[in-house]
């Protein structure tokens, strides 16, 4: 029994077609970002070993495949008062990882 394929045809498939690839790109572009700066961050944490759960490269990877979501759940885990180990006063200071 031969498997028929679906094909979209005329000017609104296309469209479609070329707006899920714009989407999809702009989604990885963002997703991208958002790893690259959880990576610079752990990296930095993980020099200083205030680094949570899992090391550098598995942040960027969740984030890359997580997004946006899981980039809050790390700033909330390493950057906010859910931290026993930030003090109110380091958290009014501004940081240069550099």
């Amino acid at each position: 029994m031969p498997v028929e394929s679906v094909q979209v045809t005329g000017g609104f498939g296309d469209m479609m077609v070329f707006f899920v690839f714009v989407v999809g790109v702009l989604t990885f572009i963002v997703n991208f970002s958002f790893a690259a700066g959880v990576f610079r961050n752990a990296e930095y944490l993980f020099k200083a070993e205030r680094l949570n759960f899992v090391g550098p490269w598995m942040w960027f990877f969740a984030t890359l495949f997580g997004g946006v979501f899981v980039a809050a759940v790390y700033w909330a885990v390493h950057h906010s008062r859910l931290n026993p180990v930030i003090s109110l006063g380091e958290m009014s200071q501004v940081q240069d990882p550099e």
